[in-house]
């Protein structure tokens, strides 16, 4: 498996590993409860179909604390009160009214050569998130199962708890049960099959 935005690859992609699940379990004939592939950076991954949930089993990513950018923090246009760094920035606020309001300057997020995620604790869930990939050809992500790599342990040690209910606050939006365990995270959520139609290629002459 490799994962591809409208303008680059990308090392880990949450919601197109679920949507590949979802197409072997529910249209390919795929019998079997769990699913297992290799990718070109992190390795093996499986996704496990627990009744109307599938649950990605992915590689746990510890930040590291980091200056705030400056092109982050006016992209955002609200200082966070922490900063992290491991393949994306991580702000992290006080509210969650902080993230669900923020309004990006996308121009200056491109500048930050980095994927940007802003996180606070939740009102009815343990934390939210957004995340934003400006200058990849996706703006705003609406759910980042790869961003949750990095929040999953940050949130696991902060509340002293290693399941926790996650919402991301994109426009569409998406609810996400998480557990950390140690050096692998686990991701849970839903997908439905809305759309299916055919491609057609041109001949390639080799």
């Amino acid at each position: 498996m490799r994962w591809f935005t409208p303008k680059v690859e990308i090392d880990l992609c949450g919601h197109a590993t679920l949507a590949s699940a979802q197409v072997i379990f529910q249209h390919l004939g795929y019998s079997k409860d769990e699913i297992h592939f290799n990718t070109r950076f992190v390795g093996p991954l499986s996704v496990r179909r627990e009744g109307d949930w599938l649950t990605l089993d992915f590689p746990s990513w510890l930040a590291a604390v980091a200056d705030i950018p400056e092109a982050g923090a006016a992209g955002i246009g609200l200082r966070p009160q922490e900063c992290y760094v491991k393949r994306d920035y991580m702000f992290v606020y006080d509210r969650e009214e902080d993230v669900r309001n923020a309004k990006p300057n996308f121009h200056l997020l491109s500048k930050l050569g980095r994927y940007l995620c802003i996180t606070a604790p939740g009102n009815d869930c343990d934390f939210v998130s957004r995340f934003f990939c400006a200058g990849d050809g996706v703006d705003e992500d609406p759910v980042t199962g790869s961003a949750h790599s990095m929040l999953i342990p940050y949130w696991a040690k902060r509340l002293g708890k290693n399941k926790m209910l996650a919402r991301q606050l994109s426009e569409r939006g998406g609810e996400l049960r998480c557990e950390y365990m140690g050096e692998r995270v686990l991701i849970s959520g839903q997908a439905k099959t809305y759309m299916q139609g055919k491609i057609f290629l041109p001949e390639i002459n080799s």
